[in-house]
């Protein structure tokens, strides 16, 4: 079993976290990693949006832990739209922005393949999505989805 997270001793899993740097446009934004977009995802306004999509790695999760008002209504915001956490159109933005890193950053793919056919885990994700922008069933699945994807191609 592989354990998704940063710091990790096996390299393989280290570099699938959310908080490797990984350059890629989303909608016209430029996002330095994967986790930047996502603590964005919990800001309203679409300026500050911008600003912690440039973050990656820890300093965007400060930049995300700082704004917890989302959890109160359970609403996520890009581009001035709403999400309710719980929906299916928070669940494809989510894809969409997978499938962007995917596509634009050929390191990605090599990652996804080099884990093989192993199990990935991630043992430090928050499992309670009223908690979390993205829970660890939500992010292994994406993984999974591209990983195989990847071995496809």
């Amino acid at each position: 079993m592989i354990d998704i997270k940063g710091g990790s001793k096996d390299s393989r899993a280290a570099r699938l976290s959310n908080f490797t740097d990984r350059p890629f446009v989303f909608d016209g934004v430029q996002c330095a990693g994967i986790e930047g977009i996502l603590q964005s995802l919990k800001e309203f306004h679409f300026e500050t949006q911008v600003e912690i999509c440039a973050m990656s790695g820890k300093p965007a999760k400060r930049a995300g832990s700082e704004r917890d008002a989302w959890k109160q209504g359970q609403m996520l915001w890009w581009r001035g739209v709403t999400y309710a956490r719980n929906s299916r159109e928070y669940q494809e933005l989510i894809t969409r922005i997978y499938d962007a890193v995917y596509e634009q950053d050929p390191t990605f793919k090599e990652d996804l393949l080099a884990v093989g056919n192993e199990d990935i885990c991630h043992s430090i994700g928050n499992p309670d999505q009223r908690d979390t922008v993205l829970t660890e069933v939500e992010m292994i699945h994406q993984l999974n989805r591209l990983r195989i994807r990847a071995q496809r191609n």
